[in-house]
Order: structure tokens, then sequence, then C-alpha cells
């Protein structure tokens, strides 16, 4: 038994603390090996989220990313997702191992990081902390259920960093006579490890279903685009029909407004005959400032028979408006229609 004022290891049968005097009961040295210091589960998961709003503005501060998905614009992801990391580890292990032993979440949930002793960490060790947090994260995260039920309340980073997570009054006395938090049922733990398994699943699920319905909004953006194009087209087959040379036609000379009418282009133009699509700020960063071409082909009639999109090879015997048209489009493939695809 422990004395809950001091901490002090004290015999079963003793009425008084032989080190600070304060008088027990059986019921109160009972309780005082009982009484839980360390951090509770769902306290820590709070703790995690706040510091997740926390560090995302940083590494939004660090690296302003316009566009993810075009070289020519913004920053590229790989050093986006390097910046997240660099400042995660530096938030964390700096943090952790000053004087408040805590980030700024377990400062507001008022928990801190201790070695098995109850002492401060240093920085290599709050290093290590946070690296094992990475292999917590391979492990279906049942790694970080880990706080939940283990004896001492430690994840497996903690485990592997030789870490505590512990209410911020808790000092080495009292975690000595605290050694152990109260069990946990049976039921609760596999509970926990079940709940952690699926929110796994969940987010596995959700980094395949995202990207995926990503891509289909921005084909749908690409489609509106190309719908607005009709008249265009329209303008130039009948200019086409009038004898008028590719290189006569143009916005200018049909009459045509540039501006489009369109929320996800920025302009359509004319040019030679070929009708130009430039997706705009409004449309999806991944094709914004991209370009989408369509260009006539006519066949010996003197009339156009076929529009050939995008990267799409001609059909033979066209004479088209523009030769080698699939290099003015910049558009990704795998967001244009098929028909607009090498």
């Amino acid at each position: 038994m422990f004395c809950p004022e001091c901490g002090h290891k004290i015999q079963e049968a003793s009425p008084n603390c032989p080190s600070c005097g304060a008088r027990l009961s059986d019921h109160g040295a009972a309780a005082a090996s009982t009484v839980n210091v360390y951090a509770g589960f769902w306290r820590r998961v709070a703790a995690s989220l706040i510091d997740t709003l926390v560090v995302m503005p940083i590494v939004m501060l660090l690296v302003p990313v316009k566009d993810t998905g075009n070289a020519a614009g913004g920053a590229e992801f790989p050093w986006t997702l390097l910046a997240l990391y660099v400042s995660a580890w530096l938030y964390s292990a700096l943090l952790e191992s000053s004087s408040r032993q805590a980030t700024l979440g377990k400062m507001s949930f008022g928990i801190k990081v201790t070695d098995l002793n109850g002492q401060r960490i240093g920085f290599g060790r709050a290093t290590k902390r946070f690296l094992g947090k990475y292999i917590s994260s391979i492990t279906l995260c049942i790694g970080f259920v880990m706080a939940g039920f283990t004896q001492r309340r430690q994840a497996l980073h903690d485990k592997i960093a030789g870490t505590l997570v512990v209410r911020k009054d808790t000092d080495a006395a009292r975690l000595a006579a605290h050694p152990l938090a109260p069990k946990v049922a049976s039921w609760a733990a596999v509970m926990m490890v079940l709940a952690g398994a699926g929110a796994v699943g969940v987010g596995f699920v959700a980094t395949i279903v995202n990207p995926l319905y990503q891509d289909s909004l921005i084909r749908a953006q690409v489609g509106e685009g190309l719908a607005a194009a009709a008249p265009y087209k329209a303008a130039v087959e009948q200019a086409v029909a009038g004898k008028m040379d590719w290189a006569d036609i143009t916005t200018e000379s049909l009459r045509l407004e540039a501006r489009a009418p369109s929320t996800y282009l920025a302009s359509i133009e004319v040019v030679s005959g070929a009708v130009v699509l430039t997706f705009g700020d409004g449309a999806d960063p991944k094709i914004a400032g991209d370009r989408l071409m369509l260009v006539p082909g006519v066949a010996t009639t003197g009339v156009v028979v076929w529009w050939v999109c995008g990267y799409a090879p001609a059909p033979a015997g066209l004479e088209l408006a523009i030769k080698n048209h699939d290099q003015y489009t910049t558009v990704e493939p795998m967001y244009l229609p098929v028909a607009c695809r090498s």
C-alpha cells in the first residue's frame, strides 16, 4: 500500500503514514493503490485532435499549396507531405521535451509526457516517441488503442520510447505510489480494439473512395466545358461551309465572346478554326489553367465532318485545322472523356 498524501510505501496495518503522519484507513489505503494518475484514452484522443488542428495551419503557412496536381503551379505533393512530417515532429518533440512536457492539445486536457519514473524527457526520447507513432499506425492503429487498457496506459509508441502520459499534477513520488492503472474490463478492451480497427477500415475506404469521387467531379467540370463549346463549334462549321480559310477563322472574325459561359472556364477562344477551352479558378485546382483543344476535320466535301478532341488521333483522310493538335492540350488524360484520350 502507498500513502495517498506523500506516496510513501506503508504497511497494511499502519494507522498512520510513517513519512508524513497522515491518518489512514483500510479503505483509504486500499484506494491509494488504485488511484489512476494516467491519462485516459479518450482524453488523449481529444488532445491529438487539437494538435492536428494546430499543426495543419502551420503547414499551410510553410507550403502554400495552390495546385498539388499540376507541376506548373503551386507546391508539389511530396514537399507538402515532407513539411507536414517535419512540422508535426518538431511540434511534438520540442513541446513534449519542454518544461511543460506537453503539446498544446495535452495542455488543454491537463496531461503531460514523462519517462517511466515520472521525470521530464529529452528531445531525443520525444523524437523516438514521435517516430514510434508510425509503428502504432501500421498495426491497424491497435498500437494507439493500447493506451486504453495496458497496465500503465501506454500506447505502443510509449512502450517503444519508454514514456508515460499522466495527469499534469503527477510527480515522481505520486507515480511511484500508483504504479498501475485501474484494471479495464475485458469486454471494454475488446471494444476498444474493434473500434480502432473499425476506424482504420473507414479511413482506408475513404482514401480509396474520396480520390475517385474527386476525379469524377473534375470530369463533370470538363464535360460542362465541352458542352459550353457547342455554339463555338457551330460557328466554326458555318465559317468552313462559307469557304473561309483556317487562319481567318478566329473569335473576332466570328464575332464571338471569349468570355466563357461556364463557371469552370476562364475563356473559350477560336484560333485558326480550333476551339480552345481554358479552365479557370472556378474549376478544380488540378485542371485550373489547363487547356483543352477541339480541332475540326474537313473531308473532300469541304464541310466539317469530325471534331478531334484533346489527345485523340484524327481519322484517316481528314484535313485538320491544326497539325500536331495533341501538343496543345494540357489537361491530364485521366480527366478527359474517353473520346478525347490518345
